[in-house]
C-alpha cells in the first residue's frame, strides 16, 4: 500500500455495463483517533446485540420473521382480567434494555393475519391493541377483550418497538 503517512484512501468505482447489481463489501476495518493504529477487534455479538436493543425491540424470536400470524413462541403472553368484550389493560411488557426514547409500537396477531390479541383458549382475536403508558423502559396495552373470554384466559400478542427514527 505505500507509505501512509497522511492516511489512507479508498477509491471504489464502478463501470457501467450489463451488470444489475454492484455490491462492495468492506469488512474488519475500524477508525481510530490519534497518531497510532491499533489492531482490528471485532466486536462479540452479545455486545452488538445490546447495543441494538436500544434502537429496537421485538417479541419474536430472533431468528423469526416479523409479521402477522408468526406463530406463538416468543409472544408476549398475558392473562385476561375481565370476562367479555370489556375494555382491559395487560400488565407491563418491559425492554431488556433503556430505549434511545419513547418507541413507535406495532401489534402482530401470532395466529392470523391481523394485528390483534389472540386469545389462545377459545381462538378468537380481541379488539385492536394500543400501547398505554409507553416510554423508554416499557409499556402497557389497552384492549377490548374477546366476546366468549373467560379470565385467566392466555392472551399472546407479538410486538415491535422502533426507537431508530
Amino acid at each position: 500500500m505505500g507509505d501512509c503517512t497522511n492516511g489512507v484512501r479508498i477509491r471504489v468505482s464502478c463501470s457501467p455495463g450489463n451488470t444489475v447489481t454492484k455490491n462492495f463489501h468492506l469488512t474488519e476495518v475500524a477508525l481510530n483517533e490519534g497518531p497510532s493504529c491499533v489492531p482490528f477487534v471485532r466486536p462479540s455479538f452479545v455486545d452488538e446485540l445490546a447495543k441494538c436493543r436500544r434502537y429496537f425491540f421485538k417479541t419474536f424470536n430472533y431468528s423469526t420473521t416479523i409479521g402477522q400470524a408468526g406463530g406463538n413462541t416468543g409472544a408476549f403472553a398475558f392473562t385476561a382480567t375481565k370476562a367479555g368484550a370489556l375494555a382491559q389493560n395487560s400488565g407491563g411488557l418491559r425492554y431488556p434494555v433503556p430505549l434511545r426514547f419513547t418507541p413507535s409500537i406495532t401489534f402482530f396477531n401470532p395466529q392470523n393475519a391481523n394485528a390483534n390479541i389472540f386469545d389462545s383458549i377459545t381462538a378468537a382475536d380481541s379488539g385492536a391493541p394500543t400501547a398505554a403508558q409507553s416510554g423508554f423502559s416499557g409499556f402497557n396495552i389497552s384492549f377490548t377483550g374477546v366476546a366468549a373470554g373467560a379470565v385467566g384466559n392466555l392472551l399472546l400478542v407479538n410486538v415491535t418497538a422502533d426507537a431508530d427514527f
